[in-house]
C-alpha cells in the first residue's frame, strides 16, 4: 500500500533492506556514492515533515543509514559505525521528534490506556444483563423463533398410520440400497416409545438428531416410492415433490435444533447420509454436499473412521 518514487532510479544496492557490499572503487550505474550526502526531495512530504528537514541535513544521512535500510548492519556482519541520532530513522517514523514504540509488548503493557474504562464497564454490565437471555438462544435462534420452528416441524408429521407405513416401506425396500445406514429394530423401538396414548408423536421428548433421521426417511421414501404405493398412503402425485422438500428442510432444522455441529452423534451421520436418496431428486444436491462434508467430520470426531 506504500509507494516510493526514486528520484534517481531504483538501486538495489542502496534501497534494499540489506544493501549488498560493493567495492569502494566501483559503483553500480545509477548508484549514489557513499561519500556524498543525499538530499531528500521534501516537496511531496507533509508539512510537519518538511518543517523538520533540518534533522536529515544536520545528522549527515548516508545511503547506508537506516533511512534507507532497516538495519545498520549488513548481512556480512560488519557494522557501519555510529552515525548519530539518524541511525534509528526509518520511513515510518521519519520527521517525528520522538519515535513511538509500537512493539506488541508495549501495546499489551499499556492496553489500559487505550481502552475507555467507562465503556468497558458498561459493556460488562450489558453482558451480565443479557446472560440469561443469551443462554436461551440456541444456534442463532431466539426462544420465540425456536418455539415457532418446533411448532412448524410438529405440524409436518403425518398421521401415525401413514408414518408407520412409510417407515416400513423404507426398511423393506430402501434401507439396503442406502448401505444399512441405521439399525431398523432400534429405530422402530425408539419410534414406538415416542407415541403418546393418543397416537401423537411428541418431538419435544425425542432427540432432535434422531428426529432428523426420521424426516430423512420420510423425505426419501415419499419421493422414491412408486406412485401406486404413495397413493395407497393417501398422497397424490403432486404431493410427492412438495412433501419431499418440506420434510427435507425439516431434516436441516432438526439438525440445527440438535446442535449437530457441536454435539456429535451417529444419528446426525445417519440422517445426512440418508438424505442422499431425496436431495438429488428435489434439486438440493449442493446443499446435501455441504452436509455430507459435515458428516465426515462428525464421523472422524466419533472415531468411526478407524
Amino acid at each position: 500500500m506504500c509507494t516510493t518514487e526514486w528520484v534517481n532510479g531504483y538501486n538495489p544496492n542502496v534501497h534494499r533492506k540489506y544493501p549488498r557490499k560493493t567495492s569502494p572503487t566501483s559503483t553500480q550505474p545509477g548508484s549514489i556514492p557513499e561519500t556524498t550526502h543525499t538530499s531528500l526531495d521534501t516537496s511531496q512530504l507533509p508539512t510537519h515533515v518538511r518543517s523538520q528537514d533540518s534533522v536529515s541535513a544536520s545528522s549527515g544521512l548516508t545511503p547506508g543509514s537506516s533511512v534507507y535500510s532497516a538495519s545498520s548492519i549488513n548481512p556480512g556482519g560488519d557494522s557501519r559505525g555510529p552515525v548519530g541520532p539518524s541511525a534509528n530513522l526509518d520511513f515510518v517514523t521519519f520527521g517525528r521528534s520522538q519515535f513511538a514504540d509500537v512493539s506488541m509488548g508495549t501495546i499489551l503493557a499499556n492496553k489500559d490506556s487505550y481502552i475507555n474504562k467507562a465503556l468497558n464497564t458498561e459493556a460488562q454490565r450489558q453482558v451480565q444483563d443479557k446472560q440469561a437471555h443469551d443462554d436461551a438462544i440456541h444456534r442463532g435462534l431466539s426462544p420465540a423463533a425456536r418455539a415457532a420452528e418446533i411448532y412448524h416441524i410438529q405440524s409436518l408429521l403425518p398421521t401415525k398410520q401413514q408414518l408407520l407405513q412409510i417407515v416400513n416401506y423404507h426398511e423393506q425396500y430402501m434401507l439396503y440400497w442406502s448401505g444399512g445406514v441405521y439399525h431398523a429394530p432400534s429405530f422402530r423401538k425408539t419410534l414406538m416409545k415416542g407415541f403418546s396414548r393418543l397416537g401423537d408423536l411428541e418431538l419435544r421428548s425425542l432427540d432432535w438428531r434422531w428426529t432428523a433421521l426420521l424426516f430423512s426417511i420420510l423425505s426419501a421414501t415419499i419421493i422414491s416410492s412408486p406412485e401406486g404405493i404413495s397413493s395407497s398412503w393417501g398422497y397424490t402425485v403432486s404431493d410427492k415433490v412438495r412433501l419431499a422438500r418440506r420434510w427435507g428442510s425439516a431434516v436441516s432444522s432438526c439438525l440445527q435444533l440438535g446442535d449437530y455441529a457441536s454435539n456429535y452423534h451417529i444419528h446426525s451421520i445417519q440422517a445426512i447420509i440418508n438424505m442422499h436418496a431425496s436431495e438429488h431428486l428435489v434439486g438440493s444436491t449442493k446443499e446435501w454436499a455441504i452436509y455430507h462434508s459435515s458428516a465426515i467430520v462428525i464421523a472422524r470426531g466419533l472415531g468411526l473412521h478407524r
